[in-house]
């Protein structure tokens, strides 16, 4: 009986936080937004809340060595592409080296055209419940996700896994697009 009165009331806890009307908080309309348009189902998100910020600074670190460690894996396969005379892999590797340089290069460029605006904040990270509804209307279990949200309250990415949510989150840097996409110009 016990067993049976948990579960009821388990269930009637999460279809009550399942059940409430559209957030009034910006940050989870908006989050909501974002997850409908990309889920295509009705979705309702509850308990946005911040975990951490991230300055300009910190992003066009990761960035830098993202592109790093790139070019130290590039390096690696074109040393063994030599020796193994495969001429074409090692000239790719080494094309991808000197793009990763150029986006360094272009990196240290916004840094320092920010000047004392690369102290400021860049986006948040969020968790937040989200619970979606079956194919005939039943709300569904709640589930956790992240996301990062600019200071304007736009969000960048969201992801129900927490490792994939700064995959995009560069985008934010003023200038980092335009110089990925003149890179990919070039590359065309």
């Amino acid at each position: 009986m016990k067993k049976h009165f948990t579960f009821f009331l388990f269930c009637a806890l999460a279809l009550a936080a399942c059940a409430k009307p559209a957030p009034e908080d910006p940050v989870a309309r908006e989050i909501g937004r974002i997850v409908r348009n990309e889920t295509r189902v009705p979705v309702h998100v509850d308990n946005a809340r911040i975990t951490d910020s991230t300055t300009f600074e910190v992003e066009l670190d990761r960035r830098r060595r993202i592109q790093e460690l790139k070019i130290y894996q590039d390096s690696n396969f074109r040393e063994k592409y030599l020796l193994k005379g495969m001429r074409t892999n090692a000239r790719r590797k080494a094309e991808s080296m000197a793009k990763s340089r150029k986006i360094i290069a272009g990196l240290d460029s916004i840094r320092t055209s920010m000047g004392g605006t690369v102290k400021n904040i860049a986006y948040y990270d969020y968790v937040f419940d989200y619970c979606t509804a079956d194919e005939n209307g039943k709300p569904m279990k709640p589930k956790q996700a992240y996301a990062t949200v600019k200071t304007d309250g736009s969000v960048l990415t969201w992801s129900p896994d927490h490792k994939n949510i700064h995959k995009c989150s560069g985008l934010v840097i003023p200038g980092y697009a335009a110089l990925l996409e003149g890179l990919r110009e070039k590359d065309d």
